[in-house]
């Protein structure tokens, strides 16, 4: 309703003329052409393969914090957090997990990198080699308020009354 209510050059301003007159027309009813829509993903997971099998424990606390940070940006463009981190590190054919399930869903990059860091440290020891680490955020949501927020913030809408 916000995209087909909008003043053209204020939508143009987010998105392009060109995609800003589509996306009105679609959103009218009118014009024939298709909108792609990316669905919000279900999971996230982001994983390295570990070539130089390592046993360095500092260096894949490393690697792990970069993974969890990685899988936070990730929820971004989608206003999600996550009710669930698992970490998973492979040595040989069984994999070791752990996983912290959250009150309340989180997508504060710094908390989910602490956590994965966490739940990492136990799953490190003993020394031994490691050939792959995985950081991987379930149970997605909208962020508190995610799905209230106007398109256009800087315009107050009239409350409409029926």
């Amino acid at each position: 309703g916000q995209v087909g209510e909008a003043n053209t050059a204020a939508l143009a301003e987010l998105v392009g003329q060109v995609a800003a007159e589509r996306l009105q027309d679609a959103a009218q009813g009118a014009g024939e052409q298709p909108i792609a829509v990316t669905a919000p993903p279900i999971w996230i997971q982001e994983e390295a393969v570990i070539r130089a099998r390592r046993t360095d424990r500092a260096a894949l606390s490393e690697i792990v914090g970069g993974l969890a940070s990685r899988a936070a940006r990730r929820l971004r463009p989608f206003g999600l957090a996550a009710g669930t981190l698992s970490v998973e590190v492979r040595r040989g054919d069984a994999p070791a997990r752990r996983s912290e399930s959250f009150a309340a869903p989180v997508s504060a990059e710094d908390t989910l990198r602490e956590v994965a860091l966490a739940l990492a440290k136990p799953l490190l020891d003993p020394a031994g080699t490691v050939k792959t680490l995985q950081v991987r955020l379930t149970r997605l949501g909208a962020t508190s308020g995610q799905a209230s927020l106007p398109l256009f913030p800087e315009r107050r809408r009239a409350t409409r009354r029926r």
